[in-house]
């Protein structure tokens, strides 16, 4: 509900939610009908079968006729000036690239699951270089873009559809789609609170490696996973004629030393 609440807390209101329920099993589609039912002209709810992530949001996207999208998942907060934030940077880019796709992302406040302030910048906390983000040779190796930050307009839509079986997440095809044929631009403020749980904060594993049987065998399989993300990530980008594996890895290699060394 918090996360609903920030929508309403907007400053800018001229906003419509989608939400498509995913085969949930618990109260999730009680409680969204429920929202629908008190705000029928802000909220529409659809549901379906289980069919997951990334083909939920292709689903979304394929039914929003909007002509500026925004993604929201999980239970992160927007900060009141989000949607004006983002707006007023894609009018911008509008006047500068008429009738290209666009794309525009923002910074994130680290927050951990009772909102209390982790890091107020989520680029800076992961290192990221988000000037390298309208650069597609390095985008390709290196998402900085998180979807819960993105808008993009009607003409990024019919680029990215539909996604590609290779995309591990929705928004590394859409934000490469749109760089290969389009404009992306960023604003440099955090506008959300971007939720971290205690037991997978950024994935990292806190739980202790007892043996040392047990620490090979996590290195190996963290190694397994490493190699086989690669592997698919390639395979996403020949799809859009990224270039060869020598290629991929020089830039992999080039964007570690930049965001390492700066």
């Amino acid at each position: 509900m918090q996360q609903v609440q920030s929508y309403f807390n907007q400053t800018y209101s001229n906003w419509r939610l989608i939400i498509r329920d995913d085969g949930s099993t618990d109260d999730t589609l009680k409680v969204s009908n429920k929202l629908a039912e008190t705000y029928p002209e802000k909220i529409i709810i659809y549901s379906g079968e289980n069919i997951g992530t990334i083909k939920s949001f292709e689903w979304l996207l394929e039914k929003s006729d909007a002509d500026y999208i925004m993604l929201s998942d999980h239970d992160d907060v927007w900060m009141d000036n989000k949607i004006e934030d983002t707006l007023l940077k894609m009018s911008d880019m509008e006047i500068k690239f008429p009738e290209k796709p666009l794309l525009v992302f923002t910074d994130l406040k680290v927050v951990d699951e009772d909102l209390d302030l982790v890091n107020d910048s989520f680029w800076k906390y992961s290192r990221l270089d988000v000037k390298l983000a309208s650069d597609f040779n390095y985008l390709g190796v290196c998402n900085c873009i998180n979807a819960c930050t993105i808008m993009i307009n009607k003409n990024a839509k019919e680029i990215c559809l539909p996604f590609s079986d290779n995309a591990k997440m929705h928004d590394a095809w859409i934000a490469l789609k749109i760089c290969k044929y389009g404009e992306i631009g960023y604003v440099e403020k955090a506008t959300i609170l971007y939720r971290q749980h205690s037991k997978n904060l950024f994935g990292a594993n806190k739980e202790e490696i007892k043996t040392t049987t047990s620490y090979l065998t996590s290195r190996v399989k963290s190694l397994t996973q490493v190699i086989n993300g690669n592997r698919k990530q390639f395979e996403l980008l020949k799809e859009l004629d990224y270039g060869n594996v020598f290629k991929y890895l020089v830039y992999k290699s080039l964007y570690f030393f930049k965001v390492r060394y700066k």
